[in-house]
């Protein structure tokens, strides 16, 4: 409904797509969750700039899912994510909480 009133390759539509990846990743559905976390990466990719901590974020939420079954793909998305985050102003947090999970794998 959203890439109706909102360009599809918008990035209001892969910060919505984000969120309802996250919604699936808590519901146990990390199936459709990398659906939704993948198309999310995929518009700001091609919409915004490589240092988005929006991006950031996904890449690292995309680690967190991928860590069972690929852990070395999850390690190089959570590292890029953490370059980016530990980069921008006011994201110090965020950054934290992907240099714990790196340093418990």
């Amino acid at each position: 409904m959203l890439a109706e009133v909102v360009a599809e390759d918008n990035p209001r539509t892969a910060q919505t797509l984000a969120l309802l990846g996250l919604c699936e990743a808590a519901a146990g559905r990390s199936s459709q969750a990398r659906g939704h976390l993948e198309r999310a990466e995929q518009i700001y990719e091609a919409e915004a700039d490589a240092d988005l901590p929006a991006l950031a974020q996904v890449r690292f939420d995309r680690a967190v899912l991928l860590a069972a079954d690929d852990p070395e793909a999850a390690r190089r998305l959570a590292e890029a994510a953490l370059a980016v985050l530990a980069a921008a102003d006011g994201y110090a947090s965020e950054a934290d909480v992907v240099r714990t999970w790196l340093a418990a794998r």
